[in-house]
């Protein structure tokens, strides 16, 4: 049993080992619900945060190799789909480090948080399972009020193996998974006429819908989609492969690869940037589903790290590795102009093409370099190190280029259209006669010279030096270290 004041302590630090991982409940298998026991975690109020910083300050390693959501649009890789990047059953360990004396371990404010993934050994292990949740386990009843969740389902299915290839010289171990969820993508519901506005039914009548769908169908060939009862999907497959070669008793190689290919359907944005806003989840308003959009989240990345003896008192550790993730957005349906309509001043329904989603990609990769030298000394012991890292992105962000309409009602919306249509099929019992109220226009084009989308290009490249003295005396920890580091933007 460690002391509770150990030498060896670098600050306030957290270790989750495989005993508790196998054993704690988890819903979602990702590593927050193993990071949560430590004291400085407050996520439950900020999400995946320590000692109340925001979760994009953390450094998210594995291995010790940097594995982050290096773009900000998330806290680290798997947020902007909600699934795990690699599957708990590969982990080992969680380390989670919140105020390390230690200058091997930086970039961040609020934790450094470092999960180790399973190895090979002389033996071999493996491991099938498969697990599934249905709107079976949900309740359906609010003391005496009766609640219908819709469609859920969770299945998810894994398999995992490592051993030898060469008995004491060379280990594989490999993991995969596969799951999808199937959720409401909406509870809220159309009006057939009538009903009292309140819970989950809206004021947008169900009849106005119909005839508006039909009327696009018809006269342009778009299809809108549904307006109620329409699930969201979030599939998602996740595989890591790696290596470890013992090629002397002073040198030891690891080569590991991971693998993430998840997306996730998203409710169009209420934001009033780009038309009226407001457009979904409440009582006024209710929109159709080719409206909504499909966020992507494919992560690929190759890691190798050599370590070795250099002396019996001199030991080296080099990390080369190469992230690379996808981020861009898809739609729900084809391309066609933004529109909103209201009544009473307020949104009343939208279809067409999500403001935010016409070329909306983003693509980003980073290089990195970490090397550290270390001598054992009797009294104190030295580190020396160097780390490098070459991040690029190139993102697109196209919002408004579909044009976006924003209508006072949907008469004015019959009249304008009916204008420019030949033989216009307007449904049966519908006005529009009086002068038009076209409340917004908008639409946005790229004026750069050669480009058909405006391709936002970024290169950074970080570099630092260190060094950092560690001495015991009379069991009491100093610590003394310099650092350096620079960067650069273009």
């Amino acid at each position: 049993r460690d002391a509770i004041f150990s030498a060896e302590r670098t600050g306030a630090a957290t270790s989750v080992g495989r005993e508790t991982i196998e054993s704690f409940p988890t819903i979602s298998r990702r590593i927050e619900d193993f990071a949560r026991l430590t004291p400085q975690y407050s996520g439950v109020n900020f999400g995946f945060s320590f000692a109340g910083q925001d979760n994009r300050l953390n450094n998210m390693t594995v291995d010790g190799s940097y594995f982050n959501n290096s773009f900000g649009l998330a806290g680290q890789p798997g947020d902007r789909t909600g699934v795990a990047p690699i599957s708990l059953d590969a982990i080992e360990q969680v380390q989670v480090n919140v105020a390390p004396y230690d200058v091997r371990q930086g970039n961040f404010v609020g934790a450094g948080v470092n999960s180790v993934t399973k190895s090979g050994t002389n033996e071999f292990s493996g491991s099938a399972y498969y697990q599934f949740r249905n709107e079976g386990l949900v309740g359906k009843k609010a003391r005496d009020v009766d609640f219908d969740p819709g469609t859920f389902k969770y299945n998810q299915i894994g398999l995992r193996l490592g051993g030898p290839i060469m008995q004491n010289k060379l280990f594989f171990f490999s993991s995969f998974e596969n799951d999808g969820i199937t959720q409401p993508g909406t509870t809220y519901l159309a009006n057939t006429g009538g009903q009292t506005v309140g819970g989950n039914t809206t004021r947008v009548l169900a009849s106005d819908l119909n005839q508006l769908g039909s009327y696009l169908s018809s006269n342009f060939g778009y299809q809108t989609g549904p307006y109620q009862g329409y699930d969201h999907e979030t599939p998602a497959t996740r595989f890591l492969f790696r290596l470890d070669y013992n090629l002397d008793e002073s040198n030891k190689l690891n080569l590991r690869y991971t693998h993430l290919d998840s997306k996730t359907d998203v409710l169009m944005s209420n934001s009033s940037s780009l038309g009226a806003g407001n457009r979904r989840s409440r009582t006024d308003a209710l929109n159709f589903r080719n409206s909504n959009y499909i966020i992507l989240e494919n992560i690929r990345s190759i890691v190798g790290e050599w370590n070795s003896r250099v002396a019996d008192n001199m030991s080296n550790s080099l990390i080369v590795g190469y992230n690379y993730s996808d981020e861009s957005r898809e739609s729900r349906g084809t391309f066609f102009p933004m529109v909103d309509i209201l009544s009473g001043s307020t949104t009343y329904t939208s279809f067409g093409f999500e403001p935010f989603t016409p070329n909306n990609e983003l693509r980003y990769g980073s290089f990195q370099l970490q090397n550290n030298f270390t001598i054992y000394g009797t009294d104190h012991d030295l580190t020396f190190g160097v780390s490098a890292e070459r991040y690029e992105s190139e993102n697109v962000f196209f919002p408004g280029s579909q044009s976006v309409y924003v209508y006072n009602s949907l008469a004015d919306f019959y009249t304008d259209v009916d204008a420019y249509l030949a033989n216009p099929s307007r449904p049966t019992g519908s006005t529009g006669d009086s002068p038009v109220t076209l409340s917004t226009f908008q639409v946005r084009w790229s004026n750069i010279p050669g480009q058909t989308k405006p391709i936002q290009p970024l290169e950074v490249f970080y570099a630092g030096a260190y060094a950092q003295e560690m001495a015991s005396d009379s069991g009491r920890q100093t610590d003394a270290w310099f650092e350096a580091r620079y960067s650069v933007l273009w």
